[in-house]
Parts: structure tokens; C-alpha cells; sequence
């Protein structure tokens, strides 16, 4: 594998780890509902307050959304870079 193929794959590699652990230590400390759906007052400030914010459809189609332009983007990145691989070697 020549040195810049190994760059690139470090850089990307970082880049994934950074994201996973900055999703899931978002995710570890936001808690948009309560735990324990049997106990009333859940460690809320205030239990008479209104319940949690329910997290339906509409996060999963952001998701969902995110996931296919991040695949549009890396395939045309890849078609880019295969185009100017190919005009390298002619």
C-alpha cells in the first residue's frame, strides 16, 4: 500500500472514531424521557411538570435522511477520485 493510501485511511479512521465517540457521549448524557415509566417522579425537578418529549418518526427520518446524502457524497467522492486515479496513470 503506498504512503498516500495509508494517510488517507489514517485520516478517515480518526474521523470515524471522533464521530462514534462524540454520537455516543452525546447520546450517554440526553435523555429526552424517563427511565423507569413506573415511577412518577422519574429525578425530575418538578413532578407535577409535563411528561418527556416523545422521539417518533420524524428523528428516525432525519437519520435515515443523513445516512443516504452521506452515501451520495462518499459515492460521488469515490467516482471523483477513481476519475483522477484512471487520468494519473495514462
Amino acid at each position: 500500500m503506498n504512503r498516500i493510501k495509508q494517510i488517507h485511511l489514517s485520516t478517515f479512521l480518526k474521523k470515524g472514531i471522533f464521530t462514534l465517540l462524540l454520537i455516543f457521549g452525546i447520546t450517554i448524557v440526553s435523555f429526552a424521557q424517563c427511565p423507569d415509566p413506573l415511577n412518577p417522579d422519574c429525578g425530575d425537578a418538578d413532578p407535577g411538570g409535563p411528561p418527556g418529549v416523545p422521539l417518533d418518526g420524524g428523528v428516525s427520518l432525519l437519520i435515515a435522511g443523513g445516512i443516504g446524502y452521506v452515501a451520495v457524497k462518499m459515492r460521488k467522492h469515490h467516482l471523483k477520485k477513481k476519475v483522477t486515479e484512471d487520468e494519473l496513470i495514462k
